[in-house]
């Protein structure tokens, strides 16, 4: 979908996590979905100082705030969707709006001659073809 801007991330592949590596259950920070590997140099994770992560999350602060919610840019109140996962799945519904939260959203979905408001998460739906 052309949503007629781009997203960019600010550290593009990379999570930064607070972790003490020693510890057994840390080992499997590696073997996460999509996790490809843990920094590293001469062997040993990269700490990054706390310091360092207040400084750029103070810094990125401004920008943070004008990051849109997924569905802020994939759906305007209206839109005819379609459910894509899920007991309704295969269900045509109108979006309504976004929730507390950048996942969930309320849609209005007929069924049996009713109109029901469903919370669904904004990745169980697609913009439904014209």
């Amino acid at each position: 979908m052309d949503v007629g801007f781009v997203l960019n991330p600010f550290f593009p592949n990379y999570l930064f996590v607070k972790a003490d590596l020693t510890a057994a259950s840390a080992y499997g920070l590696r073997w996460l979905p999509g996790v490809r590997r843990i920094v590293e140099t001469d062997n040993e994770p990269v700490i990054i100082p706390d310091s360092v992560i207040a400084t750029l999350q103070q810094r990125l602060e401004p920008a943070t705030k004008r990051v849109m919610h997924k569905h802020e840019w994939l759906f305007r109140p209206g839109q005819k969707v379609v459910i894509t996962s899920g007991p309704f799945k295969g269900f045509e519904a109108v979006f309504q709006h976004g929730l507390n939260g950048d996942q969930r959203v309320q849609i209005l979905v007929t069924c049996m001659s009713s109109a029901l408001r469903l919370q669904v998460n904004v990745e169980q739906l697609e913009l439904a073809p014209k």
